[in-house]
């Protein structure tokens, strides 16, 4: 099974912000999962592939969710302090 994720952003570099943490908590991936990440200007390209089963490639994407939306977080705090 495969699933691909895109998320744009305003600018490039809060799209490589949110890349570099999700990537993080990517790797390394479980057994059986590839995940790849990669930025594409203000987009943030996220690849999966699973050989496990259709549960496991759909908690992975919640998991990428999450991580995404408090990748997102952070940077919104950092803007508002900043």
């Amino acid at each position: 099974d495969k699933a691909w994720i895109r998320v744009g952003y305003r600018s490039p570099c809060e799209a490589e912000a949110v890349a570099e943490a999700v990537a993080v908590d990517n790797h390394p991936a479980p057994k059986g999962l590839r995940l790849h990440t990669e930025v594409f200007d203000t987009v943030v390209a996220v690849n999966i592939e699973s050989e496990r089963r259709l549960e496991t490639l759909i908690a992975t994407l919640d998991d990428l969710l999450r991580s995404i939306q408090v990748a997102e977080a952070a940077l919104a705090t950092v803007k508002t302090a900043g």
